[in-house]
């Protein structure tokens, strides 16, 4: 989910079930005003992330407490937080060579937040244009330009189902 919609951890560990749209493959934040820093709540998935989804969803029901909204949930039937789902990216990529926690150099190091790069290069390198990628990142604008300009959402969610990449994980 992270390296495919680019949300950061506190935006991932506070997904509600009732906020995903399988209609059209988006996810729209609540806006209580926790998220300050993200400017568009309303996030796209491709394909491959739904038929992820839809097979969490399938598992969540066998664990989840009765009543517990939270998309992600622990095998105790309640919400993740981001200190568990953190711990576990960094043992997980350290066991696959690309996090060393004695490391003192920054570039050794892989948390939640380096899928937040991965996302936003996968997309450059697609081609998609900075103005696309910001809006999907919830980027708040940095130029006058940035205010004015309108995006098409039709047009953002087409880009950005070309331009995600397919990692073949079922």
């Amino acid at each position: 989910m992270l390296v495919k919609t680019g949300f950061r951890l506190d935006e991932l560990v506070s997904l509600d079930v009732n906020e995903i749209s399988f209609e059209d493959n988006s996810i729209t934040l609540k806006g209580d005003g926790r998220f300050y820093k993200r400017t568009n709540l309303k996030v796209y998935f491709d394909g491959e992330t739904e038929r992820l989804l839809k097979r969490w969803l399938a598992r969540r029901k066998m664990i989840a407490k009765p009543g517990e909204p939270a998309l992600f949930v622990s095998e105790s039937g309640h919400r993740l937080y981001d200190e568990g789902i953190a711990y576990h990216i960094t043992k997980w990529t350290a066991q696959f060579g690309i996090h060393d926690k004695n490391s003192k150099r920054i570039e050794d190091h892989f948390t939640a937040h380096n899928f937040r790069h991965c996302f936003t290069t996968y997309l450059r390198q697609a081609g998609m244009s900075r103005e696309y990628i910001g809006e999907l990142r919830g980027d708040k604008p940095k130029e006058v330009f940035d205010i004015y300009y309108h995006i098409d959402y039709r047009d953002l969610r087409k880009s950005y189902l070309s331009s995600i990449p397919k990692f073949n994980v079922y």
